[in-house]
């Protein structure tokens, strides 16, 4: 992702990258078109003069379409490890507490749990674009994952990948899953 901010002679450019794509590098080979550029494969920052801006959408957007596929792009989820409906507890949470601040280079880890059992399924927010399930006696809130309500039904089966959390939402005190992905089985 490219965000340019114009201005009238000279602009500045700002993009993020994904693994295994150096924006620095695919930048660069418009150096013809940018005064400098600077940062690190999954982040650079570079100036162009304003009236190359389309040249330069062009000329990235053509060298991205030869290294990228729609593998590249995939969301790619590194899972810590498999926890058992046991695992997941007060404790549990209380170590991986320990580990905070969590952030780049010190990522939350991501649980996965197979075979929960869905209990209640309903969509929250303004949009009721968040998930909000009660799988197995836990509370579990997916945001921006609303798209899943139509496929789940209580009674069905998720293999659940989420981060452990404390709900401390309207004075609860809870263990909540917040979760990242479903696979749904009916």
């Amino acid at each position: 992702m490219i965000v340019i901010s114009q201005g009238e002679t000279f602009s500045k450019g700002s993009a993020r990258s994904v693994a295994g794509f150096n924006i620095v590098e695919a930048i660069s080979k418009s150096s013809n078109l940018v005064l400098n550029v600077g940062g690190h494969p999954m982040a650079a920052g570079f100036t162009i003069e304003t009236c190359h801006i389309q040249s330069f959408s062009d000329s990235i957007n053509y060298y991205a379409k030869g290294k990228l596929s729609v593998e590249s792009l995939a969301r790619k989820l590194s899972i810590e490890c498999e926890l058992q409906l046991d695992d997941i507890s007060r404790n549990t949470l209380e170590i991986i507490d320990e580990f905070e601040p969590f952030g780049v280079g010190n990522r939350e880890p991501l649980f996965l749990t197979k075979g929960m059992l869905v209990e209640d399924v309903r969509c929250v927010g303004q949009k009721n674009d968040h998930l909000k399930l009660q799988i197995d006696g836990f509370s579990a809130i997916g945001f921006n994952m609303g798209e899943f309500r139509s496929q789940i039904r209580p009674g069905y089966s998720v293999d659940a990948v989420y981060t452990l959390a404390e709900d401390r939402y309207n004075g609860n005190n809870a263990i909540q899953l917040k979760l990242r992905d479903l696979k749904i089985k009916s």
